[in-house]
């Protein structure tokens, strides 16, 4: 298993936490329809998702991935459109109520 993948199976084991979180606990429905809006993204934009709400730029998770930086542009766009998020600070306000990332100082 490559690196890349052990990374995408614990952030994938993240998720199932914060989706069990927030069923046990009533959440709003606001953080529920964010999940789901997140399940509806594919693995690969998941995690442009996350290295983008990590604050890496377009070059570096396009080498990162072997890809190229035009398909990282392409998979931000759709998750952008899939998350209606108008920005990268709604990412990564998102990505904080998701759990996915933490509020450091």
């Amino acid at each position: 298993m490559s690196n890349l993948s052990k990374a995408e199976f614990i952030l994938s084991d993240k998720l199932n936490e914060v989706n069990e979180a927030i069923s046990s606990s009533g959440k709003s429905e606001i953080t529920k329809t964010l999940v789901s809006k997140y399940n509806s993204l594919t693995q690969r934009e998941q995690t442009i998702f996350r290295h983008l709400a990590e604050g890496s730029n377009y070059k570096g998770i396009a080498v990162e991935l072997g890809i190229k930086q035009k398909t990282v542009l392409v998979h931000r766009y759709n998750l952008m459109r899939k998350m209606e998020l108008a920005d990268q600070t709604e990412l990564v306000k998102c990505a904080m109520k998701l759990g996915l990332i933490d509020f450091v100082v």
